[in-house]
């Protein structure tokens, strides 16, 4: 199933975002990716409120998580760093292994 891409309207801006249907797309969310489009993102649709987490790995590109009330509003802005596993050390000398 393609991704589903439906527009939100933030203070007047228009967004385009990704809603992940599938388990699958949910769990990978934005990893991996090089790049992501202007006034693009990914909309997470939960069923009930809950208080939630999310995780950068393997997330190539900063990002922006605004967490949206029960009123439709913005509640937080939470700014994230990309997050990228370090790269295999075993075949490092042991004096420059940290």
């Amino acid at each position: 199933m393609d991704p589903v891409i439906i527009p939100v309207c933030i203070d007047g801006h228009i967004l385009h975002a990704e809603v992940p249907v599938k388990p699958e797309a949910r769990i990978q969310g934005l990893m991996h990716r090089p790049s992501l489009g202007q006034n693009s993102g990914m909309l997470f649709v939960y069923k009930i409120p809950k208080h939630l987490t999310f995780w950068m790995k393997n997330t190539l590109i900063p990002l922006s998580v605004a967490f949206i009330g029960e009123t439709h509003r913005i509640v937080h802005l939470e700014d994230m760093a990309p997050r990228i596993p370090p790269q295999n050390t075993e075949a490092l000398p042991p004096s420059v292994m940290h």
